[in-house]
């Protein structure tokens, strides 16, 4: 402060923080213990097994990445066309390619990298909760809310995913507590940097961004509003350099996808304006009500959190395609002010074992570990209905037990040297573990490809074949179009099909007319939750039968309808299409 006892812009706006605020306590002495035990919490589910929560998880983010390292891999229309940033994927292709460089080329090693990656990174959700709730309300709070964001089932559970949701959160929670610091020049401009970057991951959240850069533009002087600007058009010039590079055209990921998606009719979604609500008061057992509630109560001690949650939520409701992930980011809003709810009642300068002799937190407390328990067992009534999607998922959203085992035996196909070909009769591409599962450079069918390769000796195609459909009591259904499928119990699946006779112990092939033929030479080699994985007994030495593949490259590319002509409507006549030839490969 000047000797003539005036103060800068920067001071003034500091002191216009809550009192709370600029308390000048020591950090936590048990942070760092606390953020370890998060991460060992975040890993042993990371590392339990595999569930994917949307089909982007995979076939967006990790399968681009591997076929940019290992050189197979299946490619979605959005990244043929670009309109997919290559901002994450890219973030996972430097781990793979460090996993290739030290020799950790397999995929047990390389898939535990990258999910152990994203773990360390949701760490700056419970550290931007703590370093936010000790700035904004004070020092019990930060303690209770590090608590809440260490170990509360959600960010526990998704904590290893790759999707832009949840590194966006990370960022938010970053952002957060780092606008909260003193208003310096440095300090501005790394809060517009991280939030120029919060949006170019997922720039649906550009109005979350948008409200902290005006809170903290209001309350910083004019060198720090100037550092701002220069830092967001550094990174936002940076990330359109970036596009160029990867697509030839600056930010066309961005606008393709918007404009994709607005001519791309999604008015069939049965969700309603009140769903994110319902949902978010399910996975919380209510407590969010309760938080919204003492944060509406007092809103002058709470507006900046307010605004926040306001500003996801207000945005997603007018769209008509809603999932729960969308709005991931307000679990950490409404836990901080959960957090401070049950803080209320300390005071600044009491010790730790003190305060936990109130009710209140103690309490609060034991409700989240008690929700949280049961919740990474997806044990809550109604669970399943939160994170199920309308994208086309399996919904085998399992935290840590009774998970998709489809990726088990893609995980057992990874490491058998006889594999010269799978059929996944179960799934379409989208719902597969991909190359980056299977990894193997060999043929890879689906159950679209049936009809074809039983046109002829399936022996000469594929060594392994996945399918999860019983020979059971059922109905042949027939469309207006020529049509056919099969309903099994609740089930319906496309003809023609692979199923499972469990009496002979045989697989079955059922053409399009509804007719069976058994199909010989193939044992069940694993049987998990009715899904099967059955083992060619014809295939020659695997070293030679392997070697008469010819494919040169291992790459799909999968369209969808409409795409071509919606995507050429953006960008013009001279965009290309798809080579829509699938090449069929057998042995000779």
């Amino acid at each position: 402060m000047p000797h003539d006892g005036t103060q800068s812009p920067e001071e003034a706006a500091n002191r216009a923080l809550p009192e709370a605020s600029m308390a000048q306590e020591p950090v936590w002495r048990c942070l760092y213990w606390m953020l370890a035990a998060a991460f060992c919490v975040r890993a042993a589910v990371a590392l339990s097994g595999d569930f994917v929560l949307h089909p982007d998880e995979i076939m967006q983010y990790l399968e681009p990445a591997h076929r940019v390292v290992f050189g197979n891999g299946i490619t979605l229309w959005e990244f043929f066309y670009g309109a997919r940033s290559w901002l994450v994927p890219g973030f996972v292709a430097g781990i793979l390619r460090f996993c290739q460089g030290v020799g950790l080329s397999e995929p047990a090693l390389y898939i535990a990298a990258v999910k152990l990656a994203f773990c360390a990174v949701s760490l700056a959700i419970p550290a931007g909760m703590y370093f936010a709730g000790r700035r904004l309300y004070g020092e019990p709070t930060g303690r209770i809310a590090l608590v809440l964001g260490s170990f509360w089932y959600e960010l526990v559970g998704f904590a290893h995913k790759p999707m832009t949701e949840f590194i966006a959160t990370a960022l938010l929670l970053a952002l957060l507590a780092w606008t909260l610091r003193p208003a310096t020049p440095r300090r501005a401009a790394a809060s517009a940097a991280m939030a120029t970057l919060l949006v170019a991951v997922r720039y649906q959240y550009a109005v979350l961004a948008g409200v902290l850069l005006a809170w903290d533009f209001v309350r910083s002087g004019k060198r720090a509003r100037g550092a701002a600007v220069l830092a967001g058009l550094a990174v936002l010039g940076a990330i359109g350099a970036f596009e160029y590079v990867t697509w030839g055209r600056w930010f066309q990921s961005y606008w393709l996808n918007f404009e994709f998606n607005l001519l791309f009719d999604r008015s069939q979604d049965p969700t309603t304006v009140w769903s994110y609500l319902g949902w978010l008061a399910l996975a919380s057992g209510g407590a969010v009500l309760a938080a919204l509630a003492a944060g509406i109560g007092n809103w002058r001690r709470h507006a900046l959190v307010l605004a926040l949650t306001l500003a996801v939520l207000l945005p997603h409701l007018p769209l008509d395609h809603r999932e729960y992930r969308f709005i991931f980011v307000f679990i950490p809003l409404w836990l901080l002010l959960f957090a401070d709810l049950l803080a209320t009642g300390w005071q600044a300068r009491q010790t730790v074992a003190h305060a936990f002799r109130h009710w209140r937190p103690l309490l609060g407390l034991g409700y989240a570990a008690a929700l949280s328990g049961v919740g990474i067992l997806n044990a809550i009534p109604g669970q399943h209905h939160i994170y199920a999607g309308y994208s086309g998922g399996t919904e085998a959203t399992q935290f840590v037990r009774d998970q998709d085992p489809h990726f088990a035996f893609y995980r057992h196909l990874a490491q058998d040297a006889s594999l010269c070909g799978v059929l996944d009769a179960a799934r379409d591409w989208h719902n597969t573990p991909g190359y980056y599962y299977l990894h193997q450079p060999v043929p890879f069918y689906i159950n679209r490809h049936i009809g074809r390769i039983f046109a002829d000796d399936v022996h000469r195609y594929v060594t392994h074949i996945i399918t999860d459909i019983p020979l059971a009591r059922r109905s042949i259904l027939r469309a207006p179009d020529g049509t056919t499928a099969v309903r099994i119990g609740g089930r319906i699946r496309t003809l023609p099909a692979v199923m499972v006779d469990t009496r002979s112990r045989q697989l079955a092939y059922m053409d399009k007319q509804g007719d069976i033929t058994a199909i010989d030479g193939f044992a069940l080699a694993r049987n998990i939750g009715g899904t099967t994985l059955w083992v060619s007994q014809r295939r020659a030495e695997p070293a030679q039968a392997c070697q008469t593949y010819a494919w040169p490259s291992y790459h799909r590319i999968v369209d969808i309808p409409q795409a071509y002509e919606i995507v050429r409507a953006i960008l013009g006549d001279g965009v290309a299409a798809p080579d829509g030839t699938f090449r069929f490969l057998k042995r000779q």
